[in-house]
């Protein structure tokens, strides 16, 4: 394949090839759909990015700088703890309502991938502790400030969140109708993050 010379944007070449492993798995993704869809050559692939498995390792990491700009970052800044809850959920969850039903990139790679790989393991688990300790801090903080209450303690209650959220990522592959995504939402900020009223269950 003739494709393009060396010259093209970098991150843009990377943005294409991780959303063909997220829309095709990475066992499933060939050397040729990447090129095709990068519109570059072959040999232009292997000199900016590697081979197959370091091009996917390097599109996670892009991921993972998304994912700490859009959900991460938000869960840190000034406002209302439960607002950023609300947010943070929505915008998860907000992957799920599409048609193509990919799911999320990181949860499909834990799937696919993480037995098998230690590198890209340790990718995965480094983004998943940043999540985790991002809401951790958010309820911790709403919890501090009286705005919210928890049956446990924030560290236990964000990976409770952050499973559920991975749960809702696996069956919006199968389950296509969104309905039952917002009340899941509406559940866990009701059962775990539930505001103070003056009384406790």
């Amino acid at each position: 394949m003739a494709g393009r010379p060396k010259q093209f944007d970098r991150d843009e070449a990377l943005s294409i090839a991780m959303h063909v492993f997220w829309r095709k798995g990475f066992g499933s993704t060939s050397v040729e759909d990447l090129i095709n869809e990068m519109n570059i050559s072959r040999g232009s692939m292997y000199a900016t990015f590697g081979d197959k498995r370091s091009l996917f390792l390097q599109s996670i990491q892009f991921y993972s700088h998304m994912v700490k700009a859009e959900l991460i970052d938000p869960m840190l800044d000034s406002r209302c703890p439960m607002d950023r809850m609300q947010q943070f959920l929505r915008s998860a969850v907000g992957q799920c309502k599409t048609d193509d039903r990919h799911g999320c990139l990181i949860a499909n790679t834990v799937m696919e991938q993480i037995p098998h790989d230690e590198a890209i393991a340790t990718v995965v688990r480094d983004l998943l502790d940043q999540v985790e300790s991002g809401i951790s801090h958010c309820i911790a903080e709403g919890v501090k400030t009286g705005r919210m209450q928890v049956r446990h303690t924030p560290h236990l209650a964000a990976r409770m969140v952050l499973c559920t959220v991975h749960g809702i990522f696996a069956l919006s592959k199968t389950y296509a109708t969104d309905g039952w995504m917002e009340e899941l939402e509406t559940e866990i900020l009701g059962t775990l993050m539930m505001p103070k009223n003056g009384s406790s269950n």
